[in-house]
């Protein structure tokens, strides 16, 4: 079976990040949600792809922001900027979250609300990965808590890969649909470790990458997995 992973949401019907997408992503069974995550001035941890929001006439910094002002903003269909955790609330087990690190100094914050979750929450580890393309950042996660499941993100993999792979022992690794190969596929799942491929809607691709055997797909679309 192959995970339908709803790329920040179910963005292709929805807003991306927002309370909209999220709902329709549980809407539609996806297996995965995947989200991005910045640190705001006061260390709340803002879900949002870029670190600056256009607001009506001026763009927000998220990073020089308080939660305050970023509750202010309005996003398309009038939606709000969400925290971490009221995404996490809003899915209450029914996904897997995928949480994508943007910018720094977001581990250390990323790391106590997922073990609160995990132990006030009765949520589990398995039900978090957490990617980034900053290697730096992700070591950082693996060092504050072992426990957190990580994945790799790849635009184009390296001619190293193995190395990443020994340093980290990643769940997944998150490769762009353009550098996916079965090769690639086959030396991943001797090594123990997954392969999901972003972002993938068109159907033609969706059903060869189903003959490579990934195990997960990223799509604005998680219903066409």
């Amino acid at each position: 079976m192959i995970l339908s992973i709803a790329h920040r949401g179910a963005s292709g019907y929805e807003p991306e990040n927002t309370g909209l997408a999220i709902r329709k992503a549980i809407e539609l069974s996806s297996d995965i949600i995947e989200l991005d995550v910045h640190l705001s001035k006061d260390k709340k941890l803002i879900v949002c792809h870029d670190n600056k929001l256009w607001n009506r006439y001026a763009y927000v910094d998220v990073s020089r922001s308080e939660i305050e002002e970023l509750e202010r903003v309005r996003l398309p269909k009038s939606q709000k900027i969400l925290t971490l955790q009221e995404v996490l609330n809003i899915v209450r087990r029914r996904a897997c979250i995928n949480i994508e690190i943007k910018g720094k100094d977001v581990p250390t914050y990323l790391n106590k609300i997922i073990k609160y979750y995990v132990q006030k929450k009765r949520w589990s580890y398995k039900n978090f990965i957490v990617s980034c393309f900053n290697k730096e950042e992700l070591a950082k996660v693996k060092n504050l808590n072992p426990k957190i499941r990580v994945g790799l993100i790849y635009k184009r993999v390296p001619k190293n890969i193995n190395k990443d792979i020994e340093f980290f022992s990643p769940y997944s690794v998150h490769v762009h649909f353009a550098s996916i190969s079965k090769n690639l596929v086959r030396k991943m799942h001797e090594k123990g470790v997954k392969v999901f491929v972003w972002t993938v809607n068109s159907r033609k691709l969706i059903d060869k990458l189903r003959s490579y055997k990934v195990d997960g797909i990223f799509s604005d679309y998680p219903d066409r997995i």
